[in-house]
Formats: C-alpha cells, sequence, structure tokens
C-alpha cells in the first residue's frame, strides 16, 4: 500500500479490503486506486468539503448507499455498516424505515423487507465507540 492508500484509509476510517479485490487494485491499477480512496472518502464524509456547495448531510448519504446496496443484493453486513454510520451521526429509526418504504415503489417489495431486516440489525448494534448493544 502506497502512502497515498494510508492517508485515504485514514480519512475514511478503514483497515480493511473495500472492494473485496483491493490488492489486485493496488498491485495493477495503483493510480485508479489511490483515486477510488480518494472518491470512497470524499463521498463518505462528516462535513461538506465546499462550504458554497449545498451537500446532503451524512447521514443521508449513508441512508442512500444502504438502500442501494439493499435493492443490489449487497452483502447484509455491509448494509448494516452503512446504516449503523447514518445512525452513527444522527439519522433516526423512523428516518432509516421510510427510507426504504420510500424505494419501495421502484426497487420493490422484497427489497423492502430486506431493508427492514438491515434496520433492525443495524439498531441492536452498538454505536461506534461504545460497549455492547442493550437487550432487547
Amino acid at each position: 500500500m502506497g502512502p497515498n492508500d494510508e492517508s485515504a484509509r485514514d480519512a475514511i476510517g478503514h483497515d480493511e479490503d473495500l472492494t473485496g479485490e483491493d490488492d489486485l487494485l493496488r498491485q495493477f491499477a495503483p493510480g485508479f486506486y489511490a483515486d477510488y480512496l480518494r472518491i470512497f472518502s470524499r463521498s463518505l464524509r462528516d462535513e461538506p468539503q465546499d462550504q458554497d456547495a449545498a451537500e446532503l448531510p451524512a447521514k443521508y448519504l449513508e441512508l442512500m448507499i444502504a438502500v442501494v446496496f439493499t435493492s443490489l443484493h449487497a452483502p447484509q453486513e455491509t448494509v448494516v455498516s452503512h446504516l449503523r454510520r447514518a445512525l452513527d451521526v444522527g439519522l433516526t429509526p423512523q428516518e432509516a424505515v421510510q427510507g426504504y418504504v420510500a424505494a419501495q415503489n421502484p426497487a420493490g417489495f422484497l427489497m423492502l423487507q430486506e431493508g427492514l431486516r438491515a434496520v433492525r440489525a443495524a439498531l441492536s448494534m452498538p454505536p461506534e465507540g461504545a460497549g455492547p448493544a442493550p437487550a432487547p
């Protein structure tokens, strides 16, 4: 991993394999990989980088990512991690459910069911940096 990879990974708080095949990207497409990490980092920021630009708060960006990943049948742990981050930065459980309800018409009822399961799983996880989740 190059020096740009380290700073980008630190900025996004990830030290795991983002694509599932990071080693191949680092070895055979290092420039693309560095750009990918910068874009990934920018899309998951907590505060706008350009004060003149009207940007969605991180809680809604994370919710949108979770809903899209759900509709694409991404692994549940991926969806749950984005929902948990959204909750950690201020998304309410009601907003999480409403996000899935809004996407139900174009994406289908099965996506809604899968999304609601992910919301339940995310709510059962402790906030980042907190102790274990309370018993249900």
